[in-house]
């Protein structure tokens, strides 16, 4: 009876686990974000489920007990190091439960060990893993075929667009993390493989997800597989041509061949990557127009260095995981003005966990690469694995590690990551302990007891961890598509956030989150009576409120919180002096963030106190001087404030910052020169509007100016010139009027010619 139950333990499990890599392909629409919650819900009820019946297999043999291995070793100290960092990290709740947008935390850490430990025991042999495996193919071929469907415009890529494919993972890059994997299975199963039609099979598997690699245009990913690449070959030159077979001067020239072949055509590439080949294709310009001053090189720079300031303050054991948004907003450069507005990971696998666990933190992730490569090693030398596995076992982290120094990781590479760490402990030969050797003293009575009780304690945590959860996930995608019903009302579309809200999860605060966009949005909104609007925005404030209670450094909240406060400066002036609080607590958080000191002039500006917007706004102007929006908000708000020296300072500061703008843009003058006259435009537009034409004048002489070194737009260049025909005129200059006139013509006379004519009859030009 207990082997029946034995076996029917061990066969539920590997089922549960056989599903696992489906889950990728999995996307649950009835959820918020639904390329990340559905298939990380779903792992955690199949890893809770496993844990249950292996608990009861632990009490019928022996073998399925943990072995002291290097790697069973690396993964505790790993588990219980990121566990101490996050309890005394800055924010314990949030370390260990995450939000929706990421679904990682502790809660994902814990459930990734119990499925390391669910494999390393339960999968024992060969066959297993190679079902699994080639399981993890299967869903691969099934996300690159639908990633060619997108390429060819059938379906429609989430975040990549016509050019760079996403599969049903929903992000290129995270695509091409998950793909570079099956590039390394597939070619491990092409060296194990002594059939011919398997090795047809996998070597076109491996060709196949090449190519869906190159149509996400993931470049990090690029790096590592060119690493691989040369790599491999040179493992083989210095240790697998030293044995004998019959082969081996066929695989010395071919690895000769792979090695010159990763050299050379990335050098040709290189060569030729200004030419129109290379420049009007989307996919190979990417990889063509890496440089330091490119957007997104920069943006990496600047949130290591945030990451780097972050780790000094907390160098033993970091912040705790979830926590570089609280990083990013202390140590926020305020040259990432061009860039997105927040950053919740360094991109870098090194800094992210410098971050989240501090040097303690790092060493222990990093002792799961060395213990795999200790294990790799002794296998190769005892003969239990050949050359070949080993090797391609060795590129396969070393790549892994590679493409983490642009990117994070997540669900999808999470579990092949912790996958192949079982699977290369599981082919460790420890001194194993059969059942007939030395059996236990249990029986069927002890199995069931323990499995019942492990089950009751398990399925608590799974209420908490994942049903509600997902019950309150779905609720926040009922409560948004309520919003765009026809009849929904303010009265009725709060109800639902009650109802969400009511689950008291952890997602709560994005659901809080959510529920302050539509409480700005609705204040936004004119044709909604304020009346209707207060009970929303007041119970929206209430929330946030809660939420900056549970977590006192979420800054996103205290800025939502003080936006809302403004709102509501109509029904209350005092309202204001709230927002000017909770906008100065944010200060305190993120002291060199443009935004913050954007918001507290709003908060002058909606009293009509242009003097006391001058502050805030100077502030923001001197953190980064080449921000043209923060110096045009303060020329702006100084020209109704009669402080004209401040807009001369700012007019000037242009032609200061211009060489700087020009290499942020691709070392591109004319965009520069585009971008200032744009901006300069704005501030003559506003002495128009007070009607201080003369002041009006010399600005827009200064933006037609710009205009002959901009890039080329003649329609917003003719309107600037009419503009400043207009302008000449209110000042009796009826000569330049004419001739800025005519220049308007020769611009754009499809738009203009007819306004041109009346303008010159009107005024007998």
């Amino acid at each position: 009876m207990k082997e029946n139950i034995k076996n029917i333990f061990e066969w539920a499990i590997k089922i549960f686990i056989f599903i696992i890599p489906f889950l990728t392909l999995l996307i649950e629409k009835t959820m918020l974000f639904p390329y990340i919650t559905g298939r990380n819900f779903w792992f955690r009820i199949l890893i809770e489920i496993g844990l249950i019946l292996w608990i009861g297999l632990l009490f019928t043999d022996k073998k399925y007990w943990p072995k002291k291995t290097y790697i069973t070793i690396a993964v505790a100290v790993f588990m219980l190091i990121v566990g101490l960092a996050d309890i005394m990290g800055v924010d314990p709740s949030n370390s260990f439960w995450s939000r929706y947008e990421r679904m990682e935390g502790y809660i994902s850490i814990l459930h990734l060990v119990g499925y390391f430990f669910l494999l390393s025991s339960v999968f024992q042999t060969k066959k297993d893993w190679k079902i699994l495996l080639n399981l993890f193919l299967v869903s691969g071929v099934f996300l690159g075929v639908y990633g060619i469907l997108q390429r060819i415009g059938v379906i429609e890529a989430l975040q990549g667009g016509q050019y760079r494919v996403d599969g049903r993972i929903g992000n290129p890059t995270y695509f091409a993390a998950y793909l570079f994997f099956m590039v390394i299975l597939s070619l491990l199963f092409f060296i194990q493989s002594n059939k011919k039609l398997e090795k047809y099979i996998y070597g076109f598997l491996l060709v196949f997800f090449l190519v869906i690699i190159y149509l996400t245009g993931t470049r990090g990913v690029v790096i590592a597989l060119l690493t691989s690449a040369i790599l491999f070959p040179v493992l083989y030159l210095i240790f697998g041509r030293n044995k004998d077979h019959k082969n081996k001067s066929l695989y010395t020239k071919i690895s000769i061949g792979i090695l010159g072949v990763s050299i050379l055509m990335p050098a040709l590439f290189w060569a030729i990557k200004d030419t129109s080949l290379i420049q009007n294709n989307y996919t190979l310009a990417r990889f063509a127009n890496i440089s330091l001053s490119e957007k997104t090189t920069r943006s990496r720079f600047m949130v290591w260095g945030m990451a780097w300031e972050g780790f000094k303050e907390r160098p033993i054991l970091g912040w705790g995981q979830e926590n570089y948004v609280v990083v990013f907003a202390k140590h926020y450069n305020p040259s990432m003005y061009d860039q997105e507005p927040w950053f919740d990971r360094a991109h870098n696998i090194i800094f992210d966990w410098l971050i989240n666990a501090g040097a303690l933190g790092l060493i222990s992730y990093l002792s799961l690469f060395i213990a795999a490569y200790i294990t790799i090693w002794k296998l190769y030398k005892k003969k239990i694995i050949n050359f070949g596995e080993a090797a391609v076992l060795g590129v396969l982290l070393i790549g892994y590690m590679i493409q983490n120094l642009f990117v994070f990781d997540n669900f999808n590479s999470y579990i092949l990551f912790f996958g192949v760490l079982a699977y290369i402990n599981s082919r460790e030969k420890t001194e194993k302990i059969e059942s007939h050797e030395a059996p236990l003293k249990s029986t069927v009575t002890t199995v069931t007891v323990a499995t019942a009780a492990s089950a009751l304690l398990i399925f608590v945590v799974m209420y908490y961890s994942a049903i509600r959860p997902m019950q309150e996930a779905k609720s926040i995608i009922k409560t948004l598509e309520a919003t765009g019903s026809n009849g929904s009302t303010p009265e009725s579309i709060l109800n639902y956030f009650k109802k969400t809200l009511s689950y008291k999860t952890f997602g709560d605060g994005e659901a809080r989150e959510q529920l302050s966009r539509l409480s700005i949005s609705l204040l936004n909104n004119h044709s909604i009576p304020i009346s209707e609007k207060v009970d929303f925005v007041k119970f929206a404030i209430n929330e946030i409120e809660k939420q900056i209670k549970d977590h006192p450094l979420d800054l996103k909240s205290r800025l939502a919180l003080g936006t809302l406060q403004m709102g509501l400066t109509g029904i209350d002036v005092n309202n204001v002096n709230q927002a000017r609080i909770t906008l100065n607590n944010a200060l305190k958080l993120s002291p060199t963030r443009q935004h913050i000191y954007f918001l507290l002039a709003d908060s002058y500006l909606i009293v009509n106190d242009f003097n006391g917007a001058l502050d805030p706004l100077e502030k923001a102007a001197l953190l980064e001087p080449n921000y043209l929006e923060a110096q045009v908000n303060l020329a702006k708000v100084a020209i109704h404030a009669n402080r004209d020296d401040l807009v001369v300072n700012v007019v000037h500061s242009f032609d200061e910052t211009s060489k700087e703008r020009a290499i942020r843009l691709g070392n591109r003058p004319d965009l520069a020169k585009r971008e200032e006259a744009q901006s300069l435009a704005s501030i003559g537009d506003v002495y128009i509007d007070i009607q201080n034409l003369a002041k009006a004048l010399i600005i827009y002489k200064e933006v037609v100016s710009k205009t002959k070194e901009a890039s080329s737009d003649p329609q917003s260049d003719a309107q600037y010139y009419a503009n400043l025909g207009g302008l000449y005129l209110s000042q009796g200059f009826r000569k330049e009027a004419r001739e800025a006139v005519d220049e308007a013509v020769k611009l754009d006379s499809d738009n203009f010619k007819e306004r041109a004519d009346q303008f010159i009859k009107e005024n007998n030009l």
